[in-house]
C-alpha cells in the first residue's frame, strides 16, 4: 500500500487540470522548433523515461543527462532532476523547455504559441475559469498530469511485497 500522496495544497488535481497537463506534456510547440515534447524523452513505453544514456533534444543535440523516470512523483520528496535542483514537480516542468540542449524555447514564446490556439484558450477556461495562459499555470497543469503517472502492482512492486522474484 502506498501512503497518502504529498500533493501541494495550491494544486489539487482536477479532471480539467490533468487533461490540460496531458495535452501540454505531449505538445511539441513547447520546443523552439516545434519537434520536441516532454513525452519525446519521457516515453510512456519506457516508464516515462529515456532508454538512452543521454537524451536527445532539438536539432538532434545530445543532452547532458538521461531523462529520469517520472512516475510516482506524488510521493517523491527528494527534489527533481538527478541533482535535486528543483524542489517541486512544477519547478522541474519548465526547465527542459528553456534548456538549449533539450527544448530550446523561451517561456514567453510558449505562452504566445499556446495563446494563439483556441484549443488551449478553451482548455485554460475549463481549468482556471479564464483564458489567461502563463508559464506558472502551464507548470501547475503539467504537475497535475505527472501526479497521475503511478506505477501500481508492477513486477518491482510485487518483488517489494515478496510476491515474485525478479529475473
Amino acid at each position: 500500500e502506498f501512503p497518502p500522496p504529498v500533493i501541494p495544497e495550491d494544486n489539487k488535481p482536477t479532471v480539467a487540470g490533468v487533461e490540460l497537463g496531458r495535452m501540454l506534456f505531449y505538445e511539441k510547440r513547447l520546443s523552439g522548433d516545434n519537434t520536441q515534447a516532454c513525452a519525446s524523452c519521457h516515453q510512456q513505453q519506457d516508464m516515462f523515461s529515456d532508454i538512452r544514456q543521454f537524451s536527445i533534444g532539438v536539432d538532434e543535440l545530445q543532452g547532458k543527462r538521461q531523462a529520469m523516470a517520472i512516475f510516482n512523483l506524488a510521493w517523491h520528496s527528494n527534489g527533481m532532476f538527478w541533482d535535486g535542483r528543483s524542489q517541486l514537480v512544477r519547478d522541474q516542468a519548465l526547465k527542459p523547455i528553456q534548456d538549449p540542449l533539450e527544448m530550446n524555447e523561451t517561456l514567453e514564446n510558449v505562452v504566445a504559441k499556446l495563446s494563439a490556439m483556441k484549443t488551449y484558450r478553451d482548455q485554460f477556461i475549463r481549468t482556471f475559469g479564464d483564458d489567461t495562459i502563463t508559464s506558472e499555470r502551464i507548470s501547475m497543469d503539467i504537475e497535475q498530469f505527472e501526479f497521475t503517472m503511478i506505477s501500481n502492482n508492477s513486477r518491482f512492486d510485487q518483488f517489494q511485497k515478496g510476491e515474485v522474484l525478479l529475473t
